[in-house]
């Protein structure tokens, strides 16, 4: 049995349905194995490029019994299964993206880490004990 890592996740979606996109998101996680779940609010910011639709966004903290890897190819294939592709990279839209910022209390995407759509979220999950769903 592999051991359960303490993982942190920023999830963001900028396509209309964006709320829906996030809602399902988190769903998925809580379905494959995403324990002990702390949720910030979901929360808008500005698009990082300019002309580009504002983003959803939302930081999620859990513990999970998967290897890092195989978590992250199962994000990759979740966010395929919701329409992230080539197409929509192209028109600058973003179903849904999840992407692994910490693992076991080490930061994996230090730009991630630094920007305002992530340390909105750290900064509620790490502030209220309240922010569970």
């Amino acid at each position: 049995m592999t051991p359960l890592s303490q993982v942190v996740l920023s999830l963001g979606s900028n396509v209309p349905a964006r709320h829906e996109m996030l809602m399902a998101g988190l769903v998925w996680l809580r379905e494959h194995g995403l324990e002990g779940m702390r949720c910030s609010t979901l929360y808008t910011t500005p698009a990082l490029h300019p002309g580009k639709p504002e983003y959803m966004n939302a930081v999620v903290a859990g513990s999970i019994a998967l290897q890092r890897d195989v978590l992250n190819a199962a994000l990759k294939r979740y966010e395929a299964a919701c329409g992230r592709n080539d197409d929509m990279r192209c028109r600058g839209l973003v179903p849904i993206d999840i992407d692994i910022v910490m693992w076991n209390g080490a930061v994996l995407r230090n730009q991630d880490f630094q920007q305002q759509f992530f340390q909105i979220g750290w900064t509620q999950i790490n502030n209220s004990h309240d922010a569970t769903h």
